[in-house]
């Protein structure tokens, strides 16, 4: 998912989206039956996301990345509707990256001393490390661009086993 917002023509009405939507994020975990988590979003719609990850850390941030889902009829007879599903980083992607670029500063600035105290011949390796950072980052982001298209995937698959017929538009 290279851009940061899905759109998908549904042939169904907004409002039973919304609500098959709604019964699915209200389900208790072991009862549901498309695998969706999520909350309301105070802009509208949803927050749909991954309630069990691969790790788990105390105290919880939330979820690492977010999918908000709105849904909004296309014609005035309500038979079509666009299904918007867009990256929402939260605030544990954010501290993550926080996390890495406070990483990189630190190793830049131990290189440019060594470099300074020991001369150009000696500390040529300390300038190695800020690319384990930068190597940080981009598990970090492949993490969560692989959590969105999953998501995405999770959607396709809601909406396929509720018989809604749906195409992506480009």
């Amino acid at each position: 998912m290279k851009q940061r917002t899905v759109t998908y023509i549904l042939q169904a009405e907004a409002h039973s989206i919304n609500a098959l939507i709604q019964t699915e994020i209200k389900r208790e975990l072991f009862s549901k039956k498309h695998n969706l988590s999520g909350e309301f979003s105070k802009e509208g719609g949803f927050y749909v996301f991954n309630t069990l990850s691969m790790v788990a850390v105390q105290p919880s941030l939330g979820p690492f990345v977010k999918l908000h889902v709105t849904v909004a009829n296309s014609n005035r007879e309500g038979t079509v509707c666009k299904l918007f599903l867009k990256r929402h980083n939260a605030m544990s992607y954010y501290i993550q990256l926080c996390f890495s670029a406070f990483f990189v500063v630190l190793t830049l600035g131990i290189a440019i001393y060594q470099l300074v105290l020991k001369g150009f011949a000696e500390s040529t390796g300390f300038f190695l490390l800020p690319l384990f950072a930068c190597f940080y980052l981009l598990i970090v982001e492949f993490l969560a661009r692989s959590t969105v298209s999953g998501l995405v995937k999770r959607f396709e698959r809601f909406m396929t086993k509720e018989g809604i017929i749906f195409k992506s538009v480009v």
